[in-house]
């Protein structure tokens, strides 16, 4: 009779823990955490007109993305955890200086503005 007791216990000791593991792991899954996040941004020209087809992407990375016609971007991350690292940021468009801008955590949306390359030489310039 000792015996059954003891085994009943273990029983229930078993199946409360293996109850609570599957409570505690069901949180900690994919499905309940934001599996994704983005940096997201505008680039516009010195004069303040939003730049359409601007090249933006992670420094030393062959990805990119470009902006739409109001000069918005937006880069993905499939990983939750990259949005606490840093990012240099790339910005570049024919006619246009490079540029770009640093990313980290607590940054928001990022506002880059391009300089258009000079037609001319300064007369100045010698």
């Amino acid at each position: 009779m000792m015996l059954r007791k003891i085994s009943t216990a273990v029983l229930l000791l078993l199946a409360f823990s293996l109850l609570s593991f599957i409570i505690v792991a069901s949180g900690f899954s994919a499905e309940n955490q934001d599996e994704s996040f983005s940096i997201n941004g505008v680039v516009q020209s010195t004069k303040g007109l939003p730049l359409e087809n601007v090249r933006v992407g992670i420094k030393d990375s062959e990805e990119f993305v470009t902006t739409d016609r109001e000069g918005r971007f937006t880069i993905p991350f499939k990983n939750p955890q990259q949005r606490f690292f840093q990012w240099n940021i790339t910005v570049d468009k024919e006619g246009y200086l490079s540029s770009g801008a640093k990313y980290g955590p607590g940054s928001g949306n990022l506002n880059i503005t391009l300089q258009a390359i000079p037609k001319f030489d300064s007369p100045d310039y010698q």
